[in-house]
């Protein structure tokens, strides 16, 4: 996580909101950044935010994030949405209405701490999955940046888990025997993005060398080879 300060997505002085949601992405992440304060030349602060959503059925262990939190050093917050807070909730799956009050309540907790940086555990293999659905569904090429300075309030959301691959961090989390907290969602395999993990998988098996290089696309985009 030394590299985060490299890249400037860190700088000293920020307070870092790390949005955790029990799973292993969020929990190395959490775990990595809470390591490094020990050894980067810059001093920043972390807490921690789970956003739980009280009208999906979730089996959460959500005193075990807690006391994971805690055994960091890092302190701890829950907040409790509703998914019905969408407006045309009738009109949107379920992972997308409960991915938007997630995030509403992240923003409004970002507002009211005052803090700089948002943290999100999205890792490679999101950024293709993000970029093939985008693409499949919306005619742009688009997915996640390491860093968004966001529009509408004043902070940044940053990714400190972009540049590697679920299997890093797969890798990572058994090192350190870090095991998820988050339970079984019954929307998790009926979303647009199980059918794109599936088809990138099937990619890989074709071309190991395929999320690599549709990762790297994203960044060498030539224009006058495009139709316009």
């Amino acid at each position: 996580m030394g590299l985060c300060a490299a890249q400037g997505l860190i700088e000293h002085g920020d307070t870092i909101v790390v949005a955790v949601s029990g799973g292993k992405d969020s929990l190395v992440m959490l775990q990595a950044l809470a390591k490094s304060r020990s050894f980067v030349p810059i001093k920043f602060r972390l807490a921690a935010v789970h956003v739980h959503p009280e009208d999906i059925l979730l089996k959460e262990d959500r005193e075990g994030l807690e006391a994971f939190c805690r055994d960091l050093d890092v302190p701890y917050r829950e907040l409790s949405v509703t998914t019905a807070q969408l407006p045309d909730r009738g009109k949107k799956g379920a992972c997308f209405r409960c991915s938007w009050a997630r995030r509403k309540a992240l923003f409004a907790h970002m507002d009211e701490m005052g803090a700089q940086k948002l943290a999100f555990g999205h890792h490679m293999d999101d950024a293709v999955e993000t970029l093939l659905m985008n693409m499949t569904h919306h005619g742009e090429v688009s997915s996640f940046p390491h860093h968004m300075r966001m529009r509408k309030g004043n902070f940044s959301i940053i990714r400190p888990l972009l540049a590697f691959t679920e299997q890093e961090v797969i890798d990572y989390a058994r090192l350190e025997k870090i095991e998820p907290f988050d339970g079984f969602c019954p929307h998790e395999t009926s979303n647009h993005r199980e059918y794109y993990r599936t088809l990138l998988h099937q990619l890989e098996q074709h071309h190991p060398a395929a999320k690599l290089n549709l990762f790297r696309s994203m960044k060498k985009i030539f224009p006058e080879h495009l139709p316009h």
